[in-house]
């Protein structure tokens, strides 16, 4: 996994899941509130909004915007998540 973090909201992860799929996204926090995680390969782009929670079951995910598709909002959730504890190590 390469990983470059700034802070911790403007990140960006490249990552694989088991099966072979390929990620990559780029977090950005929005003003308001939540992360806005902008998810991007060769075939498809997305935006999604991101909440964070006080377990993983707790966390909310909202697609905005390109293609929608389940197995790229639970892939994004996992990295989230892991963003999310990573972070409150620090």
């Amino acid at each position: 996994m390469r990983l470059k973090i700034s802070d911790w909201a403007n990140s960006y992860y490249c990552f694989e899941v088991g099966d072979g799929t390929r990620y990559t996204v780029h977090l950005t926090p929005n003003e308001h509130g939540g992360i806005y995680v902008i998810e991007g390969n060769v075939k498809n782009t997305s935006l999604y909004i991101w909440f964070e929670g006080e377990e993983e079951h707790d966390c909310e995910i909202r697609h905005l915007c390109g293609n929608k598709n389940e197995y790229t909002k639970r892939a994004i959730l996992k990295i989230m998540w892991l963003h999310h504890t990573e972070r409150m190590k620090q």
